[in-house]
């Protein structure tokens, strides 16, 4: 089944929603989408609906208050979603950290089963992990949102000893040799960084401040 014949409007994703300009000339208002939506087009090699994805549209508001104290880590995001992910995370004022730290204000999860290394320091160092729809939420409605709805694990409220130990430094890791490792504790479930995908598996298209195009022929396979 092909894809439905519309006309597009692509603008850059960090575009403010009131420098999108109406094209009168076009027969039908356009479906208005992001360079993001072409990039998980193309990486997904299939027709992706623009509304599958907060990212593939334009993003209401940006930044959140709220999102600039944050620091931001994720777990079993890779390829275009953690691309876009991370962007996203900037783009709402939030710092995004690729190693998760005792610092991290919040582990955002991808998939119903997190990265268990990733949850099981997040337990240590008391940082709630929560799903990725908290961050899509957030997007969607311009507001930072409570945690407590989006929670994968319960958050405690008093720390474990271990925590408190991992707040105050970083959790000591016995090398080889028998001596005390001092470093701070970095947990990564990836070797794979935002920066490597963008230059190395993502050809990205260079979308000017706004152009249309009309949508081409291919097979339709929403993205869920």
């Amino acid at each position: 089944m092909s894809p439905p014949n519309h006309e597009f409007l692509l603008v850059p994703h960090d575009l403010p929603t009131d420098f999108i300009p109406t094209i009168p000339v076009l027969q039908h208002r356009p479906v208005v989408v992001t360079d993001m939506w072409v990039e998980r087009n193309l990486h997904r090699k299939q027709y992706v609906r623009p509304e599958a994805n907060v990212t593939n549209t334009p993003f209401q508001r940006f930044p959140i208050p709220g999102f600039e104290s944050l620091v931001v880590c994720s777990t079993r995001f890779e390829d275009v979603d953690l691309l876009h992910m991370s962007k996203a995370v900037k783009l709402m004022g939030a710092t995004y950290d690729e190693e998760f730290s005792p610092k991290a204000s919040v582990l955002i999860c991808n998939k119903v089963v997190p990265g268990h290394e990733k949850l099981r320091h997040a337990q240590h160092w008391n940082v709630p992990t929560v799903t990725a729809d908290w961050l899509w939420d957030c997007i969607q409605s311009g507001e930072l949102r409570a945690f407590r709805a989006y929670l994968v694990q319960p958050y405690r409220s008093s720390p474990l000893p271990e925590a408190n130990k991992a707040r105050n430094g970083p959790i000591d890791q016995t090398t080889n040799e028998g001596k005390r490792d001092t470093r701070p504790k970095l947990v990564s479930d990836t070797d794979q960084t935002p920066q490597d995908i963008e230059h190395n598996t993502v050809r990205r298209t260079e979308a000017r401040p706004v152009c249309a195009a009309k949508q081409s022929a291919g097979h339709q396979n929403p993205e869920t």
